[in-house]
C-alpha cells in the first residue's frame, strides 16, 4: 500500500548527517548516535541486518495490511450480517486513520521522535490487530482499525525517514530499496495469505498474525534503533489536523452514503459538518506559517493536474481491489483461497515491470510513462467491464494483469511527475504530500465504489450472501464504468502537463 514511499525526495541526501553508530559492532546499541563526517563503507552486516529488519518488517505489515482484508471482507461481511457498502467501511476507516494522522506522525518523527514512534508504532498495530481479531461486531471492528491505522501511520512515516535519517549515502539506495522490497511483499502477499487463513482457519486470524510480529519488530526497535535525539520544538498545527481530520471522515462518509442510502438526516448532518470543517480548514492553513498541509502548492495548475491523475489512480486501484474479490465469490463462486491466489495478479504484474521502468523513465523522461499508467487505468476498466460469468476467467485474468500494470508504469513516474511540477523551494512539502495522497486516494476510492455499487445494484441493506447475481453484475459493471470515466479524466490531466 506505500507505492509512494520509494520517490520521497533524494535532493536533501546532502544535507542529512548520518551517524556513525551503524559503522561499528563495538558501539552499544542504544547510546546517543554521533553523526558522522563521511561514509568510511565499514558498515557491518550485525548492525546493518537488524536495521534493515525493523525498517522491513513496518513496510511490511503496512502492505499486507492493504490486501489481506480486502479478500476476507465477503467472508467478513457475511459474519456479521452487513451488505457489501457497509463493510467496505472495514477498509476505507483504516486508510482513513492513515491520511490523516500520516503528515502528522511524520512532523513528529522529524523533531525527533523516531525511534519512539516506530517502538509506538509496531505496539499499537499489534494490539489494533489483536482486538480486530477478537472483534464479534461491525463497531468494535471499526474502533479497532482505527488503531491499527494509528499505528499504521506511526510505523509509515518513522519507517520512510529512518533511512534517511540514520543511512550514510552509501547505503541509502540499499535502505530504500529494502523498505520497498518489504512493502511490495507485503501487499504481493496480502491476498494469498488473507485468502490460505480464511479458508483453512478463520477470517480472525488474518488479524492475529500481525500481534507477534509487531512485537518482535518492537523489541528490534528497541535494541536496534539509537535513542532519539532531543526533541526539536515547534509549533503544531492542532487545530488544521482536527479540522482535516474531520472534513475527511464527513466527506467520505458523504460519498458512501448518499448514492447508496440517499439524503438521509445523518447524510446531511455530515454534509454540513465536512463544508463547515474543509472551509475552516482552508481558511485556518492559509495563514499558519507552518501548516500540516501545504495549500500554496495548490494554487500551480501543473501541479494540480498531475496531483489529480495520481489521486485517480490511487482511487481506481483501490476501488477495483476492493470489489473484484466479491465478484469472485459471490459469481464465479471461488473459495476465499482461491480468490486470494487469483488477487496476487496485480502485485505480480507490478513486481515485474516497475524496476525496469523507473530505470528507463531515468532516460525517456517520466510523461511518456505516465501516460501509459493512465492508459492501463482505462483499459483495465474497460476489460473489467465486459467480464460476465459465461465467459472465460482469462479475460478477468487480463484485466487484473491490467490493473497491475497501472502501477508496474506509474510507481515512479507519477511521483516523479507531481516533485517536476513544484517549485524548486517547494519540492520538500510536495514530497511530504505523496503518502497523504496514497491513503486520501485509496480511502476514497473504496468509499466512492461500495457506494456507488450499492445504488446500482440496489443491495443496500442486503446481507452479502442474499446479493443475487444479476444484482451484483449490474453494480459491478457501474462501478467499472466510473472507472472507464476517472481514467480519462486522469489521462487528460496527464497529457496537458509536458514533460520538463
Amino acid at each position: 500500500m506505500f507505492r509512494g514511499a520509494q520517490n520521497k525526495k533524494n535532493t536533501r541526501l546532502n544535507s542529512l548527517e548520518p551517524y556513525d553508530w551503524l559503522f561499528t559492532d563495538n558501539i552499544k546499541a542504544n547510546s546517543f548516535p554521533h553523526p558522522a563526517t563521511e561514509d568510511t563503507g565499514n558498515m557491518t552486516r550485525k548492525v546493518l541486518y537488524p536495521f534493515f529488519i525493523v525498517m522491513a518488517l513496518g513496510f511490511f505489515l503496512d502492505g499486507l495490511d492493504g490486501t489481506i482484508v480486502t479478500i476476507a471482507l465477503p467472508t467478513i461481511g457475511s459474519a456479521f450480517g452487513i451488505d457489501a457498502a457497509t463493510s467496505s467501511w472495514i477498509v476505507t476507516i483504516y486508510f482513513l486513520s492513515m491520511a490523516g494522522l500520516i503528515l502528522i506522525m511524520g512532523r513528529l518523527a522529524g523533531c525527533g521522535h523516531l525511534k519512539s514512534m516506530l517502538i509506538i508504532g509496531f505496539v499499537t498495530f499489534a494490539i489494533g490487530s489483536l482486538f480486530c481479531g477478537l472483534s464479534w461486531s461491525l463497531p468494535m471492528m471499526l474502533v479497532f482499525r482505527v488503531v491499527q491505522g494509528i499505528g499504521g501511520a506511526m510505523l509509515a512515516a518513522g519507517a520512510a525517514l529512518a533511512p534517511l535519517r540514520y543511512l550514510p549515502p552509501g547505503k541509502l539506495s540499499m535502505g530504500l530499496a529494502v523498505t520497498l522490497l518489504g512493502s511490495s511483499l507485503g501487499a504481493a502477499s496480502g491476498p494469498a495469505i488473507g485468502g490460505i487463513i480464511t479458508d483453512l482457519i478463520s477470517w480472525n486470524w488474518i488479524f492475529y498474525i500481525n500481534v507477534p510480529i509487531g512485537l518482535i519488530a518492537a523489541y528490534y526497535s528497541f535494541k536496534v534503533l539509537p535513542k532519539d535525539i532531543e526533541a526539536v520544538k515547534g509549533r503544531f498545527d492542532i487545530s488544521g489536523s482536527v479540522l482535516l481530520f474531520a472534513a475527511l471522515i464527513c466527506g467520505l462518509y458523504t460519498v458512501e452514503s448518499l448514492p447508496s442510502h440517499g439524503l438521509s438526516s445523518v447524510t446531511a448532518a455530515t454534509i454540513a459538518v465536512f463544508i463547515s470543517a474543509f472551509m475552516l480548514f482552508v481558511l485556518i492553513e492559509r495563514r499558519k506559517n507552518d501548516p500540516v498541509l501545504d495549500l500554496s502548492l495548490f494554487k500551480l495548475w501543473k501541479f494540480d493536474c498531475v496531483t489529480l491523475a495520481y489521486i485517480i489512480v490511487n482511487m481506481v486501484y483501490a476501488g477495483v481491489i476492493y470489489i473484484t474479490p466479491f465478484y469472485l465469490t459471490i459469481v464465479s463462486g471461488y473459495s476465499t483461497l482461491w480468490s486470494g491466489i487469483i488477487m496476487l495478479i496485480p502485485a505480480v504484474a507490478t513486481c515485474i515491470f516497475c524496476l525496469p521502468v523507473s530505470r528507463s523513465a531515468g532516460i525517456r523522461g517520466n510523461r511518456v510513462y505516465a501516460l501509459i499508467s493512465m492508459c492501463m487505468v482505462v483499459l483495465s476498466s474497460a476489460v473489467l467491464f465486459f467480464v460476465q460469468p459465461y465467459i472465460s476467467i482469462i479475460m478477468l485474468i487480463i484485466g487484473l494483469v491490467l490493473l497491475g500494470l497501472i502501477w508496474g508504469f506509474g510507481s515512479g513516474s507519477l511521483s516523479a511527475r507531481m516533485l517536476d511540477a513544484a517549485p524548486s523551494d517547494q519540492k520538500d512539502r510536495a514530497s511530504s504530500i505523496f503518502s497523504f495522497l496514497i491513503y486520501f486516494g485509496s480511502a476514497l476510492g473504496t468509499a466512492l465504489y461500495s457506494g456507488l455499487f450499492s445504488f446500482a445494484s440496489s443491495s443496500g441493506g442486503i446481507p452479502i450472501s442474499e446479493i443475487l447475481v444479476t444484482d451484483f453484475l449490474t453494480g459491478f459493471h457501474a462501478v467499472m464504468a466510473v472507472g472507464i470515466l476517472l481514467g480519462v479524466i486522469a489521462l487528460v490531466a496527464s497529457y496537458i502537463v509536458k514533460e520538463y
